[in-house]
């Protein structure tokens, strides 16, 4: 009698649930991966760190203002390719201050290997606020200033705006090859 080399049906039917199994724990974890790495800083990405907004207009409705706006540009910087954010939390949370000061930000923010440096200021101008924000390439000084007047409601909508031209003055290569300050 001749024999088969073909498997038994019920162990080749456990090979095909493996095999999917297995399939079936790859691919996610390979697409979650994937991801993360590729979002990971480049070694030529610039730095930039982000200090907590200071809030002297007494206005209630913005009480967000300080830690939120930092967050806000941070987030709009984040889609820059060859742009790496420190955010405020991160300056912070080496800082041994309840209220840190620009210089202790800024320090904290060279310690970290930051490149650039925003900060930014609210204050009360009539029935508007006036919204200031200063880029500066640390050990260099400043290389823009913004400064709008706007409603209480359009203040995220001004730290918004300059997010585009934040990046374009500070990511990917521009950065290594001009002098911005």
């Amino acid at each position: 009698p001749a024999t088969s080399t073909k498997q038994p049906p019920a162990l080749r039917t456990l090979f095909i649930l493996a095999l999917l199994f297995g399939i079936a724990v790859a691919v996610p974890a390979v697409l979650l991966i994937a991801p993360q790495q590729s979002a990971a800083p480049k070694a030529d990405s610039a730095k930039i760190a982000i200090a907590t907004f200071k809030d002297n207009t007494g206005i209630a409705d913005l009480d967000f203002a300080e830690e939120g706006l930092p967050h806000l540009l941070g987030t709009a910087l984040k889609r820059a390719p060859g742009l790496e954010i420190i955010s405020n939390y991160r300056l912070r949370s080496v800082i041994d201050s309840e209220t840190p000061s620009s210089e202790e930000y800024r320090a904290s923010a060279t310690d970290q290997g930051a490149t650039f440096f925003v900060q930014g200021v609210l204050t009360k101008a009539k029935d508007k606020v006036r919204v200031v924000m200063n880029l500066e390439r640390l050990g260099g000084g400043r290389i823009k200033s913004w400064t709008s007047e706007v409603s209480v409601k359009e203040v995220p909508g001004a730290v918004f705006r300059a997010a585009s031209e934040i990046s374009r003055l500070t990511a990917g290569s521009d950065v290594q090859s001009k002098n911005l300050s």
